[in-house]
């Protein structure tokens, strides 16, 4: 997959190359380069955050005791998408039960990807049919690592509700 406006950078790179002669080609690789370096940084930006997702996914799952059939959907999603194998997954559920200590340090770039991740983690937890305590207290402290309070909390939260009775609702009709 290419990163938003990477493909234009890459044809103006080749256009650039097919009207250049000699010196210029020099300076064309530095252009070249900083095009695909940039995206290259935007793509690892992005893994790391979902590796977080991942992270705070599975602190969640495992903050009741058990991972229900739901959330273990989750989390072989975010797992898929990260790239991370079944084996690399089972040693981070062993590491989730063994440390709580996850939800304490994320770090998620924007407000509104902060935002986005918190409603999906509400609606993992509820998922199953009910959030335990357990599990809101990893979500209220996974809240206060990324930033997340007062309105926006409560907006976040409510989202992550109705998002996870939508799904239940679609599945139980």
């Amino acid at each position: 997959m290419y990163a938003r406006g990477s493909k234009i950078a890459v044809w103006n790179c080749f256009r650039w190359l097919s009207t250049t002669k000699g010196a210029q080609i020099r300076r064309l690789g530095a252009r070249c380069k900083l095009a695909s370096t940039k995206r290259k940084e935007d793509t690892l930006m992005a893994t790391m955050e979902d590796l977080e997702l991942l992270k705070a996914a599975l602190a969640v799952a495992v903050a009741d005791g058990k991972i229900t059939r739901s959330e273990m959907g989750v989390i072989k999603g975010l797992a898929l998408r990260v790239g991370v194998g079944q084996a690399s997954l089972d040693a981070m559920i062993d590491s989730a039960q063994d440390n709580d200590s996850v939800a304490d340090s994320l770090l998620i770039g924007s407000k509104e990807k902060a935002r986005k991740a918190f409603e999906l983690l509400v609606a993992q937890a509820r998922i199953d049919g009910d959030i335990s305590g357990e599990e809101r207290d990893v979500l209220v402290r996974i809240a206060g690592s990324l930033n997340i309070a007062g309105e926006a909390f409560d907006q976040a939260y409510s989202a992550g509700l109705a998002r996870a009775d939508k799904i239940r609702k679609r599945r139980n009709p």
